[in-house]
């Protein structure tokens, strides 16, 4: 993969606007680090792993279709 496009203060350069506009994309865009996001990971394995205990009549990936904001903090 090609490294991440770099962001001037959390923003998107001129030049890297027009791209867009040009092309319809931008890849790749870090939107966090490795560390956040292995974080995060570690958090939804510990909330999948929880739902199995939870006795609930359905699977966890139906709650999480739709509105998962309600259902899972991390969401």
């Amino acid at each position: 993969m090609p490294p991440p496009i770099p962001l001037e203060n959390g923003k998107l350069s001129d030049a890297q606007k027009v791209q867009y506009w040009e092309d319809g994309y931008l890849f790749p865009l870090q939107v966090m680090s490795a560390q956040e996001a292995q974080a995060m990971r570690l958090e939804l394995e510990k909330i999948e792993a929880d739902w199995l205990d939870a006795d609930l009549p359905l699977p966890l990936n139906t709650y999480k279709r739709v509105n998962a904001h309600c259902v899972m903090p991390l969401a």
